[in-house]
């Protein structure tokens, strides 16, 4: 017989752990806050760029604008076209060509000024006072060089003094080259300072425009994904009082398949005690018989020596006798005991030894003979006693059935592993 370790008939008696389903954590208010806090960081982010770009947009339209603008004066053929610098007649001829496209510009003009090749300031419309002064400029050097040039300027520079005391914090500089006749010649430049008041009404109106279309957004998504978040909550949570109705079922059911699983084992239990109560009669009616014989010897005891040493002799055998029924007696009562399973170590053979006694037919009475091959030392195993007695007498009347009466039936304990190949038979 195979040894048997702790797996042995343990299932039906280990307590399966409940399986609570974890309640799902949900937080309209935090969700709400967060999400708030969340599209107030996107809506500034996108409200902030769009308004950039709009910006941006709005300044190189003005640029190109104003720059197409005044460029027309740039191929104009002036009527003493064959001088080669700005003075005299040129000069007042220039002068008033800008001055007429003032009168006619798409943007508001705060002063202009004239330069010659040389860089030196020829013509202020503000202030006369700046005539023939030289400002270092890269984009009147550019414009000088046949490239116009524009950008808005902060007004920080010893140039800007006119500008500045206009009230003028910001202005679009144009840097336009005055170039002669075909050959292009480049006689000096022109600058037009144009206000930026008019695009900064423009892109205040623009900003009120984009800041209420993207709060408007922002609080319309805001509104649909909490309505969303909400439906979904609210779906959650009927399913989870669904799912924790049914996890209420199926522990219900888990108690009942245990306590019914529980009561099968002591049903068998139960069959298995009335098979072996035939046998435990027939093993109590010889120790009887042999009582009822001592007894009836020792009543027939006298008082000479050799007698009374036969009485002592009965009297040891009565015993014996008696405590024999007391064994096969206590073995039926824990056989049929329930118990809760208790795994121990065991000494096989002695489990073998305690269940043998138990099981009518293995006795002598029949045909059958018994045979034992208990291993010595005995094995070692962790198990549970009930239980292997049960295996044990189970298997022991299923071949006492299948014998039919005759034959040998062969209870052998030894040490083996899982694997290894077993001897013809049935083993355990």
């Amino acid at each position: 017989m195979r040894s048997v370790g702790t797996g042995l008939d343990n299932a039906s008696a280990r307590e399966s752990p409940d399986v609570r389903a974890v309640p799902p954590r949900l937080d309209p208010r935090g969700f709400a806050l967060r999400s708030a806090r969340a599209l107030v960081l996107c809506t500034l982010a996108v409200g902030f760029a769009i308004t950039y770009l709009v910006e941006q947009m709005m300044l190189d339209r003005m640029i190109g604008t104003t720059l197409q603008f005044y460029g027309r004066l740039t191929p104009v053929v002036l009527s003493s076209g064959e001088g080669s610098q700005l003075s005299g007649n040129l000069l007042q001829e220039v002068r008033e060509a800008v001055e007429q496209q003032r009168l006619l510009s798409p943007v508001e003009i705060v002063s202009i000024k004239l330069y010659d090749r040389q860089g030196t300031l020829l013509y202020h419309s503000g202030d006369p006072s700046l005539t023939g002064k030289r400002f270092a400029n890269p984009r009147l050097t550019s414009a000088l060089a046949g490239e116009p040039a524009a950008a808005v300027s902060r007004l920080q520079e010893p140039e800007h003094i006119y500008e500045r005391r206009a009230g003028h914090s910001r202005a679009l500089e144009l840097y336009v080259p005055i170039v002669v006749g075909d050959r292009r010649q480049v006689l000096g430049a022109y600058e037009v300072y144009a206000s930026m008041a008019p695009l900064s009404r423009q892109i205040d109106g623009m900003r009120l425009v984009v800041w209420v279309t993207v709060l408007l957004g922002s609080t319309l998504l805001y509104l649909v994904l909490l309505g969303v978040f909400r439906g979904a909550s609210r779906t959650i949570l009927r399913q989870y009082a669904e799912l924790q109705e049914q996890m209420g079922q199926l522990r219900l059911a888990n108690q009942s398949l245990r306590q019914t699983q529980a009561e099968l084992v002591h049903s068998e239990k139960l069959a298995s005690t009335g098979r072996l109560a035939a046998g435990v009669v027939h093993e109590i009616g010889n120790p009887l018989a042999c009582v009822l014989g001592l007894s009836e010897l020792l009543a027939r005891c006298r008082g000479r020596p050799e007698e009374r040493e036969q009485c002592r002799d009965n009297l040891r055998r009565l015993t014996g006798e008696i405590e024999r029924v007391r064994e096969i007696l206590r073995g039926l009562l824990d056989f049929a005991r329930p118990e809760a399973p208790h795994v121990r170590p065991l000494l096989l053979n002695e489990v073998v030894g305690r269940t043998l006694p138990l099981i009518p037919g293995l006795q002598g009475e029949t045909g059958i003979t018994l045979k034992k091959a208990l291993e010595e030392p005995s094995p070692r195993v962790f198990g549970d006693d009930q239980h292997l007695q049960q295996i044990l007498v189970n298997l022991c009347l299923n071949a006492l059935q299948a014998m039919d009466g005759s034959g040998m039936l062969t209870i052998a304990t030894r040490l083996a592993t899982a694997r290894e190949t077993t001897p013809e038979g049935f083993s355990v």
